[in-house]
């Protein structure tokens, strides 16, 4: 079975919607790709408090209205809902993340492979996790390049 690759097109539409998200103050605390052992495939996983306080059917019909907003703009724009996973806020896999950059080990944007005080993190690339500037992303603010 071949592994999918993370190209550079697929990252640069994920920082796309990451502002998307800032720019309509959609909350999220940490922004990542992660592809599980298991699986070939790589997801854009987002943990969002709105998860939790909206509940996944409601969180997940606004991430579907700002892909498609996108899409609308940019024909070319190919990621879409399958791609993404959204996570309350406390999963277990996004702690992992808080947790490594918690401890330095995540200091900006890019690959992260390595242990944690919460587990094992295989093939991920980081986009932002919250405590990389202190707090929930809520405003209209680029994420970290």
């Amino acid at each position: 079975m071949a592994v999918e690759l993370l190209v550079d097109s697929v990252k640069r539409e994920a920082k796309t919607l990451v502002t998307a998200l800032s720019k309509r103050k959609i909350p999220f605390d940490a922004v990542f790709w992660y592809r599980r052992p298991e699986e070939q495939k790589w997801k854009l996983v987002i943990e969002s408090p709105w998860v939790n306080e909206k509940g996944p059917w409601q969180a997940y019909r606004r991430l579907i209205d700002v892909v498609r907003d996108i899409t609308s703009e940019d024909p070319a724009f190919t990621l879409d809902s399958t791609d993404i996973q959204l996570v309350k806020r406390g999963d277990s896999l996004a702690k992992r993340f808080h947790q490594a950059a918690k401890q330095g080990m995540i200091t900006a944007e890019g690959p992260f492979t390595g242990p944690t005080p919460a587990g094992f993190v295989e093939d991920s690339y980081v986009y932002w996790v919250k405590e990389l500037e202190g707090g929930t992303r809520r405003g209209a603010r680029e994420p970290v390049h």
